[in-house]
């Protein structure tokens, strides 16, 4: 119960801001709509500034995005009021999880969104989404669909709690200047070590599962397990980094963090 409050407290606290860019993003998008629908056909510079602001607008809700999620990371916890948050009697695993999630659901929440806009402005002529629907519903099973859900979620899981295993190491004492660079620069690097590594991991999986299907014949039971290990090895090296980042963050946090 008290892992629910405080993930209901960290939705409280940044739903206010996270609703009202998305709102002017769907407003925004209503407008380009009727643009595109040609109910302003009499007012060409208004089709001129919506279409030039389609992309300022994502690119800006993406940065305002990155800034609620570092706040939400941030606050309470690497600010002056992290000794009391974590002298509450609830586990550092309560306290990092609700922020990670809430920080999740955002992500998720403007990835939408931003669908929206990308089905508005090309769907009507092209039909993409019943084109993308209808391959979906005849080429896959629900498990296929159910599988691919766990990978987006565990790639956008990522690079949030990568973001928590920075943060903790900017505020364990050893670095007291120019965080803001460092910090950046330690995500690329980071992020580009791992790639690396599982990369590398990716490679060695596939050779050792070294086989081919014929898509004329049904595939045998040996087959059939061989492809349920080689996709259970995929996810496994998949949220591997995110274990990793987590346990150091939650190390360094519980032992190291100076505030």
């Amino acid at each position: 119960m008290k892992f629910f409050k405080l993930l209901k407290y960290e939705f409280l606290e940044n739903i206010t801001s996270v609703a009202l860019i998305n709102v002017a993003l769907l407003a925004l998008l209503y407008i380009m709509r009727m643009c595109l629908n040609g109910n302003l056909n009499n007012s060409h510079w208004i089709v001129g500034v919506v279409i030039a602001l389609a992309p300022v607008a994502i690119l800006a809700s993406s940065v305002f995005l990155l800034n609620i999620i570092i706040k939400t990371l941030y606050a309470r916890l690497f600010s002056q009021e992290g000794y009391l948050t974590l002298s509450l009697p609830v586990s550092i695993d309560a306290i990092l999880i609700s922020k990670i999630l809430t920080s999740m659901l955002w992500v998720l929440i403007s990835v939408f969104v931003v669908w929206l806009w990308f089905v508005s402005v090309i769907d009507d002529r092209y039909h993409i989404m019943y084109k993308f629907f209808r391959i979906i519903v005849e080429n896959y099973t629900f498990l296929d669909i159910l599988r691919f859900i766990v990978f987006a979620l565990v790639f956008t899981l990522k690079p949030i709690v990568l973001v928590l295993f920075i943060l903790s190491i900017l505020h364990i004492g050893k670095i007291t200047k120019f965080r803001q660079i460092i910090g950046i620069i330690l995500f690329v690097v980071i992020l580009l070590i791992e790639n690396i590594f599982t990369g590398y991991l990716f490679i060695f999986v596939d050779d050792i599962f070294d086989f081919s299907f014929n898509p004329i014949y049904p595939l045998n039971q040996m087959q059939v397990d061989n492809v349920f290990l080689l996709i259970s090895l995929y996810f496994i090296i998949s949220i591997l980094p995110i274990f990793i980042y987590y346990c150091c963050s939650r190390y360094l946090i519980k032992n190291k963090l100076e505030i």
